[in-house]
């Protein structure tokens, strides 16, 4: 048996991500597999997923721990993810734990996403999008990364660049965080809805504006795919000076790519991207843990419910700022 767990404050992308390739591994090597903490599944309302296919009782604490390799890049301050081959030679009886969004995962069809998820029948029913391109834009604590979050150019940008396809198209936003986005785009009409509301609407969307972030990635990939999606080249450092994917397994090869100066990439530019950036992080040899990386900082020694309560005040009175 294989199993993984589903984290409190782990992301809907996050999880379905982990749930696609703990499948696939079990599919492609014959074996049991368990979600753990389904509890924790926040599409739970609205997808179908199936957490095991045993009925077989084990002790957890025997299990190894394989963990997805992960890089961290010093001059750019994060962390790198790319596909790890290396988690297709796990053994029986292992918990994994990664990020795991990498296509290559899926291969040599990643339309078997369709089999390990269903969208639930009988759900309310959305609006179509047949003239309509959502901005999915990404606040919260990304705001609290200043090298994460996209600039407004970056929105403004891309709807132009979706005009040329479709200069009939009308545009609306779905965020996560409604004052940051109705202080950055004022003019466009925020979807307002749960995440089951965000997902489903996205999933029926023609038209995908897309931030980095991985929520996006299941609504338009599953059933039938929307005629362009527009992403943020070089994914997690955007527009960064050192010319680095931030990570290589974010890269879709369907999906257009827009830099900072609004022009979408060629598919030979972004693959010597690509190529360039594993090339370099193929030299990095030092291994360590994440807990080994974490540096200390003021705010740490206050309580969290504090930093909540302040966090929440600024937030209100500086929205573009503080997430």
């Amino acid at each position: 048996m294989i199993a993984l767990e589903f984290k409190k404050g782990q992301g809907l992308g996050n999880q379905l991500w982990n749930y696609v390739v703990l499948r696939k591994i079990a599919e492609k090597k014959g074996l049991e597999y368990k979600i753990l903490n389904i509890n924790n599944f926040k599409g739970k309302n609205f997808l179908e997923i199936e957490f095991t296919n045993t009925d077989r009782k084990f002790d957890i604490k025997l299990f190894d721990i394989y963990k997805e390799k992960l890089i961290f890049d010093n001059e750019l301050e994060c962390y790198v993810n790319d596909f790890d081959k290396n988690v297709f030679k796990i053994k029986k009886d292992t918990l994994i734990e990664g990020i795991f969004q990498s296509e290559e995962y899926l291969k040599p069809n990643i339309e078997i996403i369709n089999k390990y998820i269903k969208i639930k029948k009988n759900l309310k029913k959305y609006e179509n999008f047949k003239n309509t391109c959502i901005l999915n834009i990404r606040g919260g604590e990304y705001k609290s990364h200043r090298n994460l979050i996209l600039p407004k150019s970056y929105w403004v940008q891309a709807i132009n660049n979706m005009k040329k396809f479709n200069p009939n198209l009308i545009f609306k936003i779905i965020t996560d965080d409604y004052k940051y986005a109705s202080c950055l785009l004022p003019k466009y009409e925020i979807i307002r809805g749960d995440i089951e509301k965000d997902f489903i609407n996205l999933y029926n969307s023609k038209y995908l504006i897309l931030s980095n972030s991985s929520f996006g990635y299941f609504p338009s990939k599953l059933g039938v795919k929307p005629k362009i999606v527009i992403a943020p080249n070089q994914w997690s450092r955007f527009g960064n000076k050192l010319n680095r994917w931030v990570s290589p397994s974010n890269f879709y090869k369907d999906w257009l790519w827009q830099n900072t100066n609004g022009e979408i990439i060629k598919d030979n530019e972004i693959n010597s991207s690509i190529l360039n950036s594993r090339k370099i992080y193929s030299t990095y040899n030092v291994s360590t843990c994440e807990q080994a990386l974490k540096r200390f900082s003021l705010k740490d020694i206050f309580p969290k419910k504090f930093k909540k309560k302040v966090k929440s005040l600024l937030s209100n009175i500086f929205p573009l700022f503080i997430g």
